[in-house]
Protein backbone atom coordinates (compact mmCIF):
# COMPACT_ATOMS: atom_id res chain seq x y z
CA UNK A 1 0.00 0.00 0.00
CA UNK A 2 3.04 2.50 0.85
CA UNK A 3 3.97 2.11 -2.72
CA UNK A 4 1.05 2.59 -4.81
CA UNK A 5 0.58 5.67 -2.13
CA UNK A 6 3.97 7.25 -3.78
CA UNK A 7 3.81 6.13 -7.06
CA UNK A 8 0.01 8.03 -6.56
CA UNK A 9 1.73 11.57 -5.25
CA UNK A 10 4.42 11.58 -8.04
CA UNK A 11 2.42 11.22 -10.70
CA UNK A 12 0.57 14.06 -8.93
CA UNK A 13 3.37 16.47 -8.65
CA UNK A 14 4.15 15.74 -12.09
CA UNK A 15 0.77 16.94 -13.29
CA UNK A 16 0.82 20.06 -11.35
CA UNK A 17 4.45 21.05 -12.59
CA UNK A 18 2.94 20.48 -16.69
CA UNK A 19 -0.06 23.01 -15.69
CA UNK A 20 2.33 25.56 -13.75
CA UNK A 21 4.58 25.48 -16.93
CA UNK A 22 1.86 25.88 -19.72
CA UNK A 23 0.21 29.33 -17.22
CA UNK A 24 4.04 30.80 -17.18
CA UNK A 25 3.92 31.61 -21.05
CA UNK A 26 1.88 34.08 -21.18
CA UNK A 27 -0.74 35.57 -23.47
CA UNK A 28 -3.89 35.11 -24.14
CA UNK A 29 -5.64 32.34 -25.09
CA UNK A 30 -8.52 32.51 -27.49
CA UNK A 31 -11.59 30.06 -27.79
CA UNK A 32 -11.44 29.06 -30.92
CA UNK A 33 -7.56 28.06 -31.13
CA UNK A 34 -6.79 24.38 -30.47
CA UNK A 35 -5.01 24.03 -27.27
CA UNK A 36 -1.25 23.19 -26.97
CA UNK A 37 -0.14 19.91 -26.42
CA UNK A 38 1.52 19.13 -23.41
CA UNK A 39 3.51 15.44 -23.06
CA UNK A 40 3.37 13.89 -20.05
CA UNK A 41 5.62 10.88 -19.06
CA UNK A 42 4.65 8.08 -16.74
CA UNK A 43 7.27 7.83 -14.27
CA UNK A 44 8.24 4.03 -13.52
CA UNK A 45 8.60 3.02 -10.57
CA UNK A 46 11.67 0.40 -9.95
CA UNK A 47 11.72 -2.69 -7.14
CA UNK A 48 13.65 -0.39 -5.08
CA UNK A 49 11.35 2.29 -4.60
CA UNK A 50 13.43 5.09 -7.36
CA UNK A 51 11.68 5.83 -10.41
CA UNK A 52 12.61 5.96 -14.09
CA UNK A 53 11.26 7.85 -17.14
CA UNK A 54 10.71 5.58 -19.92
CA UNK A 55 12.15 6.69 -23.54
CA UNK A 56 10.01 4.61 -26.03
CA UNK A 57 6.56 5.30 -24.43
CA UNK A 58 4.08 7.38 -26.90
CA UNK A 59 3.84 11.13 -25.27
CA UNK A 60 0.56 11.63 -23.74
CA UNK A 61 -0.40 15.29 -25.08
CA UNK A 62 -2.88 17.40 -22.33
CA UNK A 63 -4.94 20.05 -23.64
CA UNK A 64 -4.49 23.48 -21.93
CA UNK A 65 -7.71 25.69 -21.36
CA UNK A 66 -6.66 29.28 -22.94
CA UNK A 67 -6.91 32.30 -20.67
CA UNK A 68 -9.53 34.39 -20.29
CA UNK A 69 -9.03 38.26 -19.13
CA UNK A 70 -12.27 40.42 -18.40
CA UNK A 71 -11.54 43.58 -18.35
CA UNK A 72 -13.59 45.30 -15.37
CA UNK A 73 -13.96 49.54 -14.84
CA UNK A 74 -13.19 51.61 -12.31
CA UNK A 75 -15.71 52.70 -10.27
CA UNK A 76 -16.13 56.82 -9.90
CA UNK A 77 -16.00 58.11 -6.16
CA UNK A 78 -17.71 61.79 -5.74
CA UNK A 79 -15.78 63.39 -2.96
CA UNK A 80 -17.99 64.52 0.06
CA UNK A 81 -17.67 67.70 2.04
CA UNK A 82 -15.50 67.50 5.35
CA UNK A 83 -18.10 67.38 8.01
CA UNK A 84 -17.41 69.73 11.21
CA UNK A 85 -17.35 68.02 14.45
CA UNK A 86 -18.50 70.81 17.11
CA UNK A 87 -16.66 70.78 20.23
CA UNK A 88 -18.27 69.84 23.36
CA UNK A 89 -18.43 72.31 26.44
CA UNK A 90 -16.23 71.07 29.23
CA UNK A 91 -17.76 69.45 32.16
CA UNK A 92 -17.89 70.58 35.59
CA UNK A 93 -17.06 68.75 37.78
CA UNK A 94 -18.74 68.75 41.29
CA UNK A 95 -16.48 67.01 44.32
CA UNK A 96 -18.66 64.59 45.98
CA UNK A 97 -18.25 64.97 50.09
CA UNK A 98 -16.39 63.01 51.72
CA UNK A 99 -17.90 60.35 54.03
CA UNK A 100 -15.74 59.16 56.97
CA UNK A 101 -16.06 54.84 57.17
CA UNK A 102 -16.75 54.06 60.18
CA UNK A 103 -15.17 51.61 62.29
CA UNK A 104 -16.70 48.06 61.85
CA UNK A 105 -18.55 46.90 65.19
CA UNK A 106 -19.14 43.55 65.65
CA UNK A 107 -22.78 42.77 65.89
CA UNK A 108 -23.72 41.30 69.77
CA UNK A 109 -24.57 37.67 70.36
CA UNK A 110 -27.81 36.02 71.05
CA UNK A 111 -28.01 34.70 74.33
CA UNK A 112 -30.72 32.14 74.52
CA UNK A 113 -32.01 31.45 77.95
CA UNK A 114 -32.38 28.07 78.94
CA UNK A 115 -35.19 26.83 81.71
CA UNK A 116 -33.02 24.48 84.24
CA UNK A 117 -35.61 22.47 86.08
CA UNK A 118 -34.39 22.46 89.92
CA UNK A 119 -33.47 19.21 91.18
CA UNK A 120 -36.09 17.65 92.91
CA UNK A 121 -35.54 17.00 95.96
CA UNK A 122 -36.07 13.43 97.41
CA UNK A 123 -37.02 12.81 101.29
CA UNK A 124 -35.94 9.58 102.62
CA UNK A 125 -38.49 7.46 103.58
CA UNK A 126 -37.58 5.99 107.06
CA UNK A 127 -37.85 2.00 107.12
CA UNK A 128 -39.30 0.21 109.89
CA UNK A 129 -37.80 -2.76 110.54
CA UNK A 130 -39.28 -5.94 109.57
CA UNK A 131 -41.02 -7.13 112.69
CA UNK A 132 -39.58 -10.29 114.18
CA UNK A 133 -41.34 -13.47 114.69
CA UNK A 134 -40.30 -15.41 117.45
CA UNK A 135 -41.32 -19.69 117.09
CA UNK A 136 -43.48 -20.40 119.33
CA UNK A 137 -42.14 -22.55 121.85
CA UNK A 138 -43.65 -26.11 121.77
CA UNK A 139 -43.32 -28.12 125.02
CA UNK A 140 -42.00 -31.38 124.18
CA UNK A 141 -44.60 -33.28 126.58
CA UNK A 142 -46.22 -36.38 125.07
CA UNK A 143 -49.48 -35.69 123.61
CA UNK A 144 -52.31 -38.05 123.47
CA UNK A 145 -52.97 -37.76 119.59
CA UNK A 146 -57.03 -38.81 118.16
CA UNK A 147 -58.13 -40.92 115.61
CA UNK A 148 -57.54 -38.94 112.02
CA UNK A 149 -61.07 -37.71 110.86
CA UNK A 150 -61.42 -36.32 107.85
CA UNK A 151 -62.38 -32.39 107.04
CA UNK A 152 -65.75 -32.26 105.69
CA UNK A 153 -65.33 -30.60 102.03
CA UNK A 154 -65.94 -26.87 101.68
CA UNK A 155 -68.67 -26.17 99.81
CA UNK A 156 -67.89 -24.49 96.75
CA UNK A 157 -69.35 -21.24 95.55
CA UNK A 158 -66.45 -19.92 93.34
CA UNK A 159 -64.23 -21.93 91.11
CA UNK A 160 -60.74 -21.66 92.47
CA UNK A 161 -58.88 -20.48 89.35
CA UNK A 162 -61.09 -17.85 88.07
CA UNK A 163 -61.71 -15.40 90.81
CA UNK A 164 -64.84 -13.34 91.14
CA UNK A 165 -65.10 -9.87 89.21
CA UNK A 166 -65.32 -7.33 91.64
CA UNK A 167 -68.33 -5.34 90.44
CA UNK A 168 -71.77 -4.07 91.97
CA UNK A 169 -74.85 -5.34 89.75
CA UNK A 170 -77.69 -3.43 90.55
CA UNK A 171 -80.93 -5.60 91.13
CA UNK A 172 -84.32 -5.10 89.77
CA UNK A 173 -86.90 -4.49 92.35
CA UNK A 174 -89.76 -5.14 90.39
CA UNK A 175 -92.09 -2.62 92.22
CA UNK A 176 -94.89 -2.77 89.39
CA UNK A 177 -95.62 -6.23 90.80
CA UNK A 178 -96.97 -4.75 93.83
CA UNK A 179 -100.45 -4.91 94.87
CA UNK A 180 -102.44 -4.55 98.22
CA UNK A 181 -105.35 -7.08 97.40
CA UNK A 182 -104.70 -11.11 96.56
CA UNK A 183 -106.84 -11.62 93.25
CA UNK A 184 -106.03 -14.11 90.19
CA UNK A 185 -106.59 -17.74 90.46
CA UNK A 186 -105.31 -18.04 94.05
CA UNK A 187 -107.92 -15.10 95.98
CA UNK A 188 -109.01 -15.87 98.86
CA UNK A 189 -107.01 -19.10 99.12
CA UNK A 190 -105.86 -19.86 102.47
CA UNK A 191 -102.64 -21.45 102.24
CA UNK A 192 -101.96 -18.27 99.95
CA UNK A 193 -102.52 -15.90 102.37
CA UNK A 194 -100.35 -17.98 105.28
CA UNK A 195 -97.79 -18.35 102.81
CA UNK A 196 -97.59 -14.12 102.21
CA UNK A 197 -97.16 -13.84 106.17
CA UNK A 198 -94.66 -16.01 106.24
CA UNK A 199 -92.07 -14.20 104.19
CA UNK A 200 -92.94 -10.89 105.28
CA UNK A 201 -92.43 -12.38 108.99
CA UNK A 202 -89.89 -14.66 108.13
CA UNK A 203 -87.68 -13.29 105.46
CA UNK A 204 -88.54 -9.36 105.46
CA UNK A 205 -90.52 -8.85 102.28
CA UNK A 206 -93.05 -6.51 100.99
CA UNK A 207 -96.24 -8.04 101.34
CA UNK A 208 -97.58 -5.79 98.46
CA UNK A 209 -94.71 -7.50 96.04
CA UNK A 210 -95.64 -10.62 97.88
CA UNK A 211 -98.89 -10.52 96.89
CA UNK A 212 -98.48 -9.08 93.03
CA UNK A 213 -96.41 -11.29 92.52
CA UNK A 214 -98.94 -14.34 93.44
CA UNK A 215 -101.94 -12.89 92.03
CA UNK A 216 -100.20 -13.32 88.35
CA UNK A 217 -99.61 -16.39 89.22
CA UNK A 218 -101.99 -18.72 86.72
CA UNK A 219 -103.23 -22.13 88.11
CA UNK A 220 -103.47 -24.06 84.26
CA UNK A 221 -106.04 -27.10 83.60
CA UNK A 222 -102.79 -28.94 83.86
CA UNK A 223 -100.77 -27.89 86.81
CA UNK A 224 -104.42 -28.69 89.04
CA UNK A 225 -104.57 -32.22 87.04
CA UNK A 226 -100.81 -32.70 87.81
CA UNK A 227 -101.46 -31.49 91.36
CA UNK A 228 -104.21 -33.57 91.99
CA UNK A 229 -102.41 -37.00 90.78
CA UNK A 230 -99.72 -36.16 93.13
CA UNK A 231 -102.09 -36.01 96.10
CA UNK A 232 -103.79 -38.70 94.96
CA UNK A 233 -101.50 -41.65 94.06
CA UNK A 234 -104.17 -44.10 94.73
CA UNK A 235 -106.48 -43.24 91.64
CA UNK A 236 -103.09 -43.06 89.27
CA UNK A 237 -103.85 -45.67 86.36
CA UNK A 238 -102.05 -48.55 87.04
CA UNK A 239 -100.48 -51.29 83.90
CA UNK A 240 -101.25 -55.02 84.72
CA UNK A 241 -98.13 -56.58 86.46
CA UNK A 242 -94.81 -54.98 87.64
CA UNK A 243 -93.16 -52.09 85.83
CA UNK A 244 -91.46 -52.62 82.79
CA UNK A 245 -88.14 -52.08 82.01
CA UNK A 246 -88.13 -52.15 78.16
CA UNK A 247 -90.63 -49.67 77.88
CA UNK A 248 -89.06 -47.19 79.95
CA UNK A 249 -85.25 -47.95 78.80
CA UNK A 250 -86.84 -46.85 75.25
CA UNK A 251 -88.16 -43.23 76.19
CA UNK A 252 -84.14 -42.29 77.22
CA UNK A 253 -81.80 -44.66 75.33
CA UNK A 254 -82.71 -43.21 71.66
CA UNK A 255 -80.53 -42.23 69.30
CA UNK A 256 -81.35 -38.22 69.94
CA UNK A 257 -80.29 -38.89 73.58
CA UNK A 258 -77.12 -40.29 72.58
CA UNK A 259 -75.88 -38.28 69.34
CA UNK A 260 -76.91 -34.82 71.25
CA UNK A 261 -74.87 -36.02 74.38
CA UNK A 262 -72.08 -36.97 72.01
CA UNK A 263 -72.02 -33.35 70.47
CA UNK A 264 -72.62 -31.50 74.17
CA UNK A 265 -69.37 -33.77 75.08
CA UNK A 266 -67.17 -31.98 72.53
CA UNK A 267 -68.48 -28.44 72.39
CA UNK A 268 -67.77 -28.49 76.63
CA UNK A 269 -64.78 -30.92 76.98
CA UNK A 270 -62.63 -29.03 78.85
CA UNK A 271 -65.28 -28.05 82.10
CA UNK A 272 -66.42 -31.74 82.03
CA UNK A 273 -62.91 -32.82 82.19
CA UNK A 274 -62.51 -29.78 85.15
CA UNK A 275 -65.32 -30.92 86.63
CA UNK A 276 -64.22 -34.89 86.59
CA UNK A 277 -61.18 -34.33 88.21
CA UNK A 278 -62.10 -31.44 90.43
CA UNK A 279 -65.37 -33.72 91.98
CA UNK A 280 -64.43 -37.14 90.81
CA UNK A 281 -67.10 -37.92 89.13
CA UNK A 282 -67.07 -39.29 85.63
CA UNK A 283 -67.86 -37.02 82.71
CA UNK A 284 -70.70 -39.65 80.89
CA UNK A 285 -72.27 -39.56 84.48
CA UNK A 286 -72.60 -36.01 84.63
CA UNK A 287 -74.30 -36.32 80.69
CA UNK A 288 -75.92 -39.06 81.88
CA UNK A 289 -78.36 -37.12 84.37
CA UNK A 290 -79.02 -33.66 82.26
CA UNK A 291 -79.42 -36.27 79.00
CA UNK A 292 -82.52 -37.73 80.84
CA UNK A 293 -83.71 -34.89 82.69
CA UNK A 294 -83.99 -32.07 79.72
CA UNK A 295 -81.89 -34.00 76.67
CA UNK A 296 -78.81 -31.32 77.07
CA UNK A 297 -81.57 -27.70 77.81
CA UNK A 298 -84.03 -29.39 74.66
CA UNK A 299 -86.66 -29.80 77.11
CA UNK A 300 -86.26 -27.69 80.71
CA UNK A 301 -90.27 -27.17 81.08
CA UNK A 302 -92.97 -24.79 79.15
CA UNK A 303 -94.68 -23.85 82.31
CA UNK A 304 -94.02 -20.71 84.18
CA UNK A 305 -91.64 -21.83 87.57
CA UNK A 306 -94.06 -19.39 89.59
CA UNK A 307 -97.04 -21.07 88.42
CA UNK A 308 -96.00 -24.58 88.91
CA UNK A 309 -94.91 -24.28 92.28
CA UNK A 310 -97.24 -21.65 93.53
CA UNK A 311 -100.35 -24.91 92.09
CA UNK A 312 -98.54 -27.55 94.04
CA UNK A 313 -98.48 -25.79 96.92
CA UNK A 314 -101.78 -24.41 97.39
CA UNK A 315 -103.64 -27.10 95.88
CA UNK A 316 -101.89 -30.12 96.65
CA UNK A 317 -103.51 -31.40 100.31
CA UNK A 318 -100.67 -34.46 100.37
CA UNK A 319 -97.45 -32.93 99.42
CA UNK A 320 -98.64 -29.05 99.38
CA UNK A 321 -95.90 -28.13 102.66
CA UNK A 322 -92.97 -29.78 100.95
CA UNK A 323 -93.87 -27.12 97.52
CA UNK A 324 -94.11 -24.30 99.81
CA UNK A 325 -91.25 -24.63 100.74
CA UNK A 326 -89.90 -25.42 97.52
CA UNK A 327 -91.57 -21.61 96.25
CA UNK A 328 -90.10 -20.00 99.23
CA UNK A 329 -86.64 -20.94 98.29
CA UNK A 330 -87.39 -19.20 94.90
CA UNK A 331 -88.62 -16.28 96.41
CA UNK A 332 -85.10 -16.37 97.55
CA UNK A 333 -83.30 -16.91 95.00
CA UNK A 334 -85.33 -14.34 92.78
CA UNK A 335 -84.47 -11.90 95.18
CA UNK A 336 -80.67 -12.65 95.63
CA UNK A 337 -79.86 -12.77 92.00
CA UNK A 338 -82.41 -10.06 90.60
CA UNK A 339 -84.15 -12.08 88.53
CA UNK A 340 -88.08 -11.36 87.60
CA UNK A 341 -89.79 -13.97 89.01
CA UNK A 342 -92.46 -14.43 86.10
CA UNK A 343 -89.73 -15.40 83.55
CA UNK A 344 -88.01 -18.57 84.28
CA UNK A 345 -89.70 -21.85 82.97
CA UNK A 346 -89.90 -24.77 84.63
CA UNK A 347 -91.40 -28.22 84.88
CA UNK A 348 -94.86 -28.92 86.03
CA UNK A 349 -93.07 -29.88 89.99
CA UNK A 350 -90.98 -26.51 89.43
CA UNK A 351 -87.82 -28.36 88.68
CA UNK A 352 -85.07 -25.43 86.48
CA UNK A 353 -82.37 -25.65 84.69
CA UNK A 354 -80.28 -28.37 82.52
CA UNK A 355 -80.49 -30.35 85.56
CA UNK A 356 -84.10 -29.83 87.14
CA UNK A 357 -82.74 -28.41 90.08
CA UNK A 358 -85.35 -27.78 92.76
CA UNK A 359 -84.92 -24.11 93.92
CA UNK A 360 -83.74 -25.47 97.45
CA UNK A 361 -81.17 -27.43 95.91
CA UNK A 362 -79.79 -24.96 93.88
CA UNK A 363 -78.95 -23.18 97.23
CA UNK A 364 -77.36 -25.93 98.79
CA UNK A 365 -75.45 -27.75 95.67
CA UNK A 366 -75.60 -25.01 92.68
CA UNK A 367 -72.16 -23.52 91.72
CA UNK A 368 -71.09 -20.76 89.89
CA UNK A 369 -68.84 -22.83 87.78
CA UNK A 370 -68.24 -19.64 85.57
CA UNK A 371 -67.15 -17.40 87.86
CA UNK A 372 -69.66 -14.86 86.46
CA UNK A 373 -71.01 -14.19 90.41
CA UNK A 374 -74.63 -15.80 89.69
CA UNK A 375 -75.46 -19.56 89.26
CA UNK A 376 -77.22 -20.04 86.76
CA UNK A 377 -78.61 -23.55 86.01
CA UNK A 378 -79.61 -22.07 82.06
CA UNK A 379 -75.94 -22.23 81.13
CA UNK A 380 -74.04 -25.46 80.52
CA UNK A 381 -70.86 -24.44 82.35
CA UNK A 382 -72.75 -24.02 85.67
CA UNK A 383 -75.27 -27.04 85.43
CA UNK A 384 -72.06 -28.85 84.83
CA UNK A 385 -70.34 -27.93 87.57
CA UNK A 386 -73.77 -27.99 89.97
CA UNK A 387 -74.55 -31.76 88.79
CA UNK A 388 -70.88 -32.65 90.07
CA UNK A 389 -70.92 -31.17 92.81
CA UNK A 390 -74.46 -32.91 93.69
CA UNK A 391 -73.36 -36.24 92.82
CA UNK A 392 -69.97 -35.81 95.14
CA UNK A 393 -71.38 -34.34 98.22
CA UNK A 394 -73.92 -37.40 98.15
CA UNK A 395 -70.83 -39.76 98.30
CA UNK A 396 -69.72 -40.21 94.71
CA UNK A 397 -67.18 -42.59 94.96
CA UNK A 398 -63.97 -42.37 92.18
CA UNK A 399 -63.08 -45.09 90.11
CA UNK A 400 -66.21 -47.38 90.37
CA UNK A 401 -68.73 -48.21 88.23
CA UNK A 402 -73.13 -47.52 88.85
CA UNK A 403 -73.93 -51.35 87.88
CA UNK A 404 -72.51 -54.05 86.45
CA UNK A 405 -74.50 -57.12 84.88
CA UNK A 406 -75.34 -60.46 87.20
CA UNK A 407 -74.14 -63.87 86.73
CA UNK A 408 -75.18 -66.88 87.92
CA UNK A 409 -73.27 -69.14 90.49
CA UNK A 410 -75.08 -71.64 91.04
CA UNK A 411 -78.45 -71.85 92.86
CA UNK A 412 -81.40 -70.18 92.83
CA UNK A 413 -81.23 -68.30 96.74
CA UNK A 414 -81.12 -64.97 95.38
CA UNK A 415 -84.83 -65.05 93.92
CA UNK A 416 -86.21 -64.90 97.26
CA UNK A 417 -83.76 -61.95 98.45
CA UNK A 418 -85.05 -58.36 97.90
CA UNK A 419 -84.52 -56.24 95.01
CA UNK A 420 -83.90 -52.02 94.65
CA UNK A 421 -81.83 -49.52 95.46
CA UNK A 422 -83.21 -49.49 99.37
CA UNK A 423 -81.84 -53.15 100.18
CA UNK A 424 -78.35 -53.74 100.69
CA UNK A 425 -76.49 -56.44 100.58
CA UNK A 426 -72.87 -58.47 100.93
CA UNK A 427 -71.21 -59.64 97.38
CA UNK A 428 -70.06 -62.47 99.81
CA UNK A 429 -73.77 -63.35 100.44
CA UNK A 430 -74.95 -62.62 96.64
CA UNK A 431 -72.61 -65.25 95.76
CA UNK A 432 -73.63 -67.78 98.29
CA UNK A 433 -76.81 -67.31 96.89
CA UNK A 434 -75.88 -67.86 93.45
CA UNK A 435 -75.55 -64.13 91.77
CA UNK A 436 -72.26 -61.91 91.54
CA UNK A 437 -71.33 -59.27 89.34
CA UNK A 438 -69.87 -60.09 86.07
CA UNK A 439 -66.87 -57.81 86.09
CA UNK A 440 -64.99 -55.96 89.00
CA UNK A 441 -65.89 -52.41 89.47
CA UNK A 442 -68.14 -52.46 92.63
CA UNK A 443 -66.95 -52.90 96.25
CA UNK A 444 -68.43 -52.73 99.93
CA UNK A 445 -72.47 -53.39 99.94
CA UNK A 446 -74.36 -53.19 97.01
CA UNK A 447 -78.13 -53.57 95.45
CA UNK A 448 -79.60 -56.54 94.17
CA UNK A 449 -81.44 -55.02 90.73
CA UNK A 450 -84.13 -57.22 89.14
CA UNK A 451 -85.80 -55.63 85.94
CA UNK A 452 -88.67 -56.82 84.24
CA UNK A 453 -88.23 -57.30 80.71
CA UNK A 454 -90.21 -58.35 77.87
CA UNK A 455 -89.63 -62.34 78.24
CA UNK A 456 -87.76 -62.59 81.42
CA UNK A 457 -85.67 -61.02 84.36
CA UNK A 458 -82.73 -59.12 84.28
CA UNK A 459 -80.15 -59.00 87.07
CA UNK A 460 -77.78 -56.42 87.73
CA UNK A 461 -75.31 -55.22 90.64
CA UNK A 462 -75.72 -51.60 91.43
CA UNK A 463 -72.74 -50.19 93.55
CA UNK A 464 -72.34 -47.01 95.73
CA UNK A 465 -72.87 -45.44 93.00
CA UNK A 466 -75.57 -46.39 91.80
CA UNK A 467 -77.39 -45.57 94.95
CA UNK A 468 -75.82 -42.02 94.76
CA UNK A 469 -78.19 -41.61 91.20
CA UNK A 470 -81.12 -42.75 93.58
CA UNK A 471 -80.63 -39.32 94.97
CA UNK A 472 -81.45 -37.53 92.45
CA UNK A 473 -84.31 -39.12 91.51
CA UNK A 474 -85.61 -42.42 93.96
CA UNK A 475 -86.38 -44.76 91.20
CA UNK A 476 -84.32 -47.54 89.93
CA UNK A 477 -85.20 -47.33 86.66
CA UNK A 478 -84.11 -43.40 86.67
CA UNK A 479 -80.70 -45.09 87.92
CA UNK A 480 -80.70 -47.81 85.04
CA UNK A 481 -81.55 -45.56 82.50
CA UNK A 482 -78.65 -42.36 83.92
CA UNK A 483 -76.29 -45.70 83.80
CA UNK A 484 -76.79 -47.02 80.31
CA UNK A 485 -77.41 -43.24 78.93
CA UNK A 486 -73.60 -42.66 80.02
CA UNK A 487 -72.31 -46.04 78.61
CA UNK A 488 -73.55 -45.18 75.24
CA UNK A 489 -72.40 -41.58 74.94
CA UNK A 490 -68.96 -42.89 76.78
CA UNK A 491 -68.64 -45.19 73.60
CA UNK A 492 -69.29 -43.07 70.71
CA UNK A 493 -66.63 -40.27 72.41
CA UNK A 494 -64.21 -42.66 74.22
CA UNK A 495 -63.65 -45.87 71.99
CA UNK A 496 -61.38 -48.25 74.07
CA UNK A 497 -59.13 -50.75 72.11
CA UNK A 498 -59.61 -53.27 74.30
CA UNK A 499 -63.10 -54.26 74.82
CA UNK A 500 -64.29 -55.33 78.64
CA UNK A 501 -66.67 -58.61 77.89
CA UNK A 502 -70.00 -56.98 79.17
CA UNK A 503 -72.60 -59.32 79.29
CA UNK A 504 -76.09 -58.42 79.46
CA UNK A 505 -78.02 -59.29 82.73
CA UNK A 506 -79.61 -62.78 82.20
CA UNK A 507 -83.28 -63.08 81.63
CA UNK A 508 -83.67 -66.63 82.45
CA UNK A 509 -81.46 -69.50 84.18
CA UNK A 510 -80.34 -71.01 80.66
CA UNK A 511 -79.03 -67.44 79.77
CA UNK A 512 -77.02 -66.94 83.16
CA UNK A 513 -75.37 -70.50 83.04
CA UNK A 514 -74.31 -69.86 79.31
CA UNK A 515 -73.19 -66.85 80.54
CA UNK A 516 -71.25 -68.11 83.55
CA UNK A 517 -69.94 -70.92 80.78
CA UNK A 518 -68.10 -68.63 78.42
CA UNK A 519 -66.72 -66.19 81.09
CA UNK A 520 -65.06 -69.59 82.71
Amino acid sequence: MKIKLKQFNMACLASVAVLLGACSNGGEIKADAPAPKVAVKTAAVVSDGTMTWPTDEPEVVAKVAPKVVAKVKAPVVKRQAPVKIAKAAPRKVVAKPVVKAKAYVPPKPIVVKVHKPKPAVRVAKKVQPAPQIRMAQVPRKAVQRTAYVAPKPAAVRQVSYRPQPARVTKKATYNHYSQGTLTGDFAGNPQAMAFINMMVNRHGFDRNYVTGVLSRAEATKWLKRMAYSDAHPELRKKSGGAPNWTRYRSRFITSKHINTGTAFWNKHRRTLERAANQYGVPEEYILGIMGVETIYGGNVGTDRAVDALATMSFMNSRRGKYFASELESYFLMTRSTGLDPLKPKASYAGALGLPQFMPSNIKKYGVDYDGDGGVNLWTPVDAIGSVANYLSKHGWRRGEIAAIPAIRTGGNGYASMKSGFKYKHSLATLARRGLKPSYNGVSGQVNMIKLNVTGGQEYWIGGNNFYVITRYNHSTHYAMAVHELAQEIKKRVKPSRVRTPLLEASRDQDLLTRAAGRLL
